[in-house]
C-alpha cells in the first residue's frame, strides 16, 4: 500500500473566474501493488501490511536505505581484470559478489562507508575496461521480503 500525496490536477489555487482563492487540497491515494518499481514512480510514502499487521511506514528512500544494496557499487567489465580479493581488500568494502549468470560484480560497503570512488580508482589502476558502473540506491524488493518474512532488516 502506498500513498502519492499528490494535489488535484484541477486545483490551481484560483477559481476559473479568478475572483477568490480556492484552498489547496492534498489527497491521499492508496495503491496496492506488488510491482515495487511503481512505488518510485507514484508514491512518496510506503506502508507495508502483512498478516493483518502494519510492518513498515516510510518513504521509498528510507526503505531503500535498509537494503544491503544501499550504497553498493555494481559494474560490468570485459574479462576478469580485478579479482574479488582485490576489491575485498579495500577498507571500505564489506563484501563482493559476482552474478553467475552475467558476471556483473557487486561490491558492498561497510556500514556508513562510501565506496564508489575507491572502487573506480582501483578499476582505473588495474586498467579494467568497464562497460557499466552503477551506484545502487537499495532494492525495495529485498527489503519487502525481509520485512514480510520476518527477517531482521537493519534500521
Amino acid at each position: 500500500v502506498a500513498s502519492s500525496g499528490r494535489q488535484d490536477a484541477g486545483d490551481r489555487g484560483v477559481q476559473a473566474h479568478g475572483r477568490r482563492p480556492i484552498p489547496q487540497r492534498v489527497h491521499t491515494i492508496l495503491i496496492s501493488t506488488h510491482l515495487l518499481e511503481e512505488v518510485h514512480a507514484l508514491c512518496n510514502r510506503v506502508v507495508i501490511i502483512a498478516r493483518g499487521k502494519l510492518l513498515a511506514d516510510a518513504t521509498p528512500a528510507e526503505l531503500e536505505a535498509r537494503s544491503r544494496y544501499h550504497g553498493a557499487v555494481s559494474f560490468s567489465a570485459a574479462g576478469s581484470g580485478v579479482s574479488q580479493e582485490m576489491l575485498g581488500r579495500l577498507p571500505q568494502v564489506a563484501g563482493v559478489e559476482v552474478d553467475p549468470l552475467d558476471g556483473r560484480v557487486t561490491v558492498f560497503p561497510r556500514p556508513g562507508e562510501r565506496i564508489l570512488e575507491p572502487v573506480e580508482q582501483l578499476l582505473r589502476e588495474q586498467g579494467l575496461e568497464v562497460s557499466e558502473i552503477q551506484l545502487e540506491r537499495g532494492r525495495l524488493d529485498e527489503v519487502f521480503r525481509q520485512i514480510t518474512l520476518g527477517d531482521e532488516v537493519p534500521a
